[in-house]
């Protein structure tokens, strides 16, 4: 099963963008997923309009509601049993259990906010899952489906050659370290400007490194990510 994702944006030339290089890129020449773009403006009315001023006062455009239910119902005749995501920063925070449970999904269709977003009732009309990559706003949701993407893409069948380099990552979903941030790495010399590598990882002892690692990613998740431990 090939893993597909639909992109509905303004600006189709932003895809795939970075996800055409690296195990991305290289997944994607050997069709372990697709990318298909889908132009709004393609189903914009007369004189090529895709948004209008926004009703109540507030400054910004939005984009209007057939535009999009055009493009969308495009996207779903292409993959009518397709999962619906919005990239908004009012939606729900992304994380690895959404990549994951993204990941097991065959057909993906991401709808990308411009300008003050679109229309609500189309997101009530399909029932579109909205979907944040933090707290903070962007000129548009074309970056955050491209971020979601990559963590995504890198979690299916064949992608990542060793798999134990994602289960031992930060935030992995049925791991040990499930909720915590990895813990730190190093790499040859042993020692470099005065600071070496812990003695424990270089010991062989593999049942106390495991130990160590649980412990290092505890001590690393309460100093950078406290709310995490809670």
């Amino acid at each position: 099963m090939t893993f597909r994702a639909i992109i509905i944006t303004l600006f189709p030339e932003i895809f795939p963008g970075p996800l055409g290089l690296s195990l991305a890129g290289q997944a994607l020449l050997e069709n372990r997923w697709k990318c298909e773009v889908i132009n709004i403006r393609d189903f914009a009315a007369k004189h090529g309009r895709v948004d209008d001023y926004i009703y109540g006062g507030d400054g910004g455009m939005v984009i209007m509601p057939q535009v999009a239910a055009d493009a969308i119902d495009y996207a779903l005749s292409l993959a009518p049993n397709a999962m619906l995501y919005y990239t908004t920063p009012s939606g729900a925070l992304f994380n690895q259990t959404c990549a994951y449970n993204m990941s097991m999904q065959s057909d993906i269709i991401i709808l990308c906010g411009r300008y003050e977003g679109v229309d609500s009732r189309v997101i009530a009309s399909y029932q579109m899952r909205e979907v944040s990559i933090g707290d903070y706003v962007m000129s548009g949701g074309e970056l955050a489906a491209l971020v979601m993407l990559d963590s995504v893409i890198r979690l299916l069948p064949g992608v990542v050659a060793n798999q134990q380099n994602i289960e031992s990552e930060s935030f992995q979903v049925n791991s040990s370290f499930a909720g915590l941030l990895e813990s730190c790495v190093y790499t040859k010399p042993l020692e470099w400007r005065g600071m070496a590598v812990p003695e424990i990882l270089t010991s062989g002892h593999h049942m106390q490194i495991a130990d160590y690692k649980i412990k290092e990613s505890a001590r690393k998740t309460l100093k950078n990510r406290p709310e995490l431990l809670r």
